[in-house]
This record gives structure tokens, C-alpha cells and sequence, in this order.
């Protein structure tokens, strides 16, 4: 079984968003000090605002986007009704049996990755990408850089990152994987001895859930 949503990263990334903090310190001086924006009771963004930096299509875009979806959506769709007229739903899992979610054997297997650096939020100078090699398996290969951008803001920075595509029903409905019978994560990686960071994303409905994470080191190993 493979994660619903997975990311591999070097370092974390300490973003721009920041707030000014006036306060007394302890000699009865005033200072100003920046501190790390915090909304602990409403998050507007499931994005975390990264998507007001993005470029919106317009309407006539969305319109030719929809109709070249629709063939593919009914597909989809069909595949639904059949599924539920069969209704052969694995009510208890097997022990000992893997099944498998993601696989990276041929060129349309990357199409449920998002792959993004620091460079695609402009917020550093990293670039990753993700391949299938000559031996039919995928490569997610890339440059890490530690370089500041010098805007006053971005303290630290150097992170590349790979994603599942957000798992969605026919006509864009929202859904998510059900791990729910399962109780093992089972991954073939072949690394370069470097520590990654997995992590397993539980949004929900409620927007303090949006970002909500279980991380793990996972450790590669070298070979």
C-alpha cells in the first residue's frame, strides 16, 4: 500500500509570510521583532495563500478545459456505476497482502504526481523533477540550493517536493483514500543515502485540518 499523499523534501522552508511584533523587552526598551504568521482559529487558504500567486484561468479557458474533461469524466463515471452494480468491496483486509496504489512503471504513471521546488513559489533556487529511467522504474532527481533569495523576508529555504494529485470521484468531486483497514505503509525506494521526510496528509472538511500532517524520516540508506 502506498500513501494518499506523499513528499519528499531536503529542509523545510521558513516562507515569507511574516507579521511585525511590537512588544517592551525586559531592559524597558522598545523593539521590534518578526515572528511567524499564525491563524490558530481560521485558515482562508487551503493552499496556504500560494495560490493567490498563481495565475487564474479565465472563464473562456475553464469552458474549453471542461469539455475536453467531459469524455474522460464519463469514463470515470461508468466505472463508478460499475463498480457499485458489482459490488465485490473488499469488506477486511488480507494480512500479509500488499495492495498496490502507486507504481512507477511507464511514462502515464507520473500524471498522478505534482512535483515542486522552492524555485516554483519563488522562495529559492531548486529545481526537481520526476523521470522513469532506462530500467522502467521512476527517478525523482534534482538540485538542492541553500542560496537566500535576497528579499528580506525568506530566512531559509532549499526544499523539492513530490505529491500525489488530490484523489477526486467523476466530474471533480472531492474524495480521499481510504486507509482505514490497512496497517502498514509499503515503499520500494532506492536512495542515495540522503533523509527525506514523508508525509501523510488528513484534511478534512473543517479548515484547522487543511494542513494537518503525520510525518516520518525515511531513511534511504545509501546503494
Amino acid at each position: 500500500m502506498f500513501c494518499p499523499k506523499l513528499a519528499l523534501s531536503k529542509l523545510s522552508a521558513n516562507f515569507s509570510h511574516m507579521n511585525l511584533v511590537f512588544h517592551i523587552n525586559p531592559l524597558g526598551k522598545s523593539a521590534i521583532h518578526t515572528s511567524s504568521l499564525k491563524l490558530l482559529f481560521f485558515e482562508k487558504d487551503p493552499k496556504g495563500e500560494y495560490s493567490k500567486y498563481r495565475p487564474k484561468p479565465s472563464a473562456k479557458e475553464k469552458i474549453r478545459y471542461g469539455l475536453k474533461q467531459i469524455k474522460k469524466e464519463i469514463e470515470i463515471w461508468k466505472s463508478e456505476i460499475q463498480e457499485t452494480w458489482d459490488a465485490d468491496f473488499l469488506l477486511q483486509g488480507i494480512p500479509g497482502v500488499v495492495d498496490k496504489k502507486f507504481q512507477f512503471n511507464k511514462e502515464e504513471d507520473l500524471s498522478n504526481w505534482i512535483v515542486t521546488s522552492d524555485k516554483d513559489n519563488e522562495e529559492g533556487q531548486s529545481t526537481c523533477q520526476l523521470t522513469i529511467n532506462q530500467n522502467g522504474k521512476g527517478l525523482f532527481t534534482g538540485n538542492l540550493s541553500l542560496d537566500v533569495p535576497k528579499d528580506g523576508m525568506i530566512k531559509k529555504t532549499g526544499y523539492c517536493n513530490m505529491r500525489t494529485i488530490g484523489h477526486k470521484k467523476s466530474f471533480q468531486r472531492e474524495s480521499h483514500f481510504d486507509w482505514g483497514m490497512y496497517t502498514h505503509l509499503v515503499m520500494r525506494v532506492r536512495g542515495d543515502g540522503r533523509s527525506y521526510q514523508l508525509n501523510l496528509s488528513t484534511s478534512s472538511y473543517f479548515d484547522q485540518t487543511w494542513n494537518d500532517l503525520y510525518t516520518y524520516v525515511l531513511f534511504t540508506r545509501g546503494g
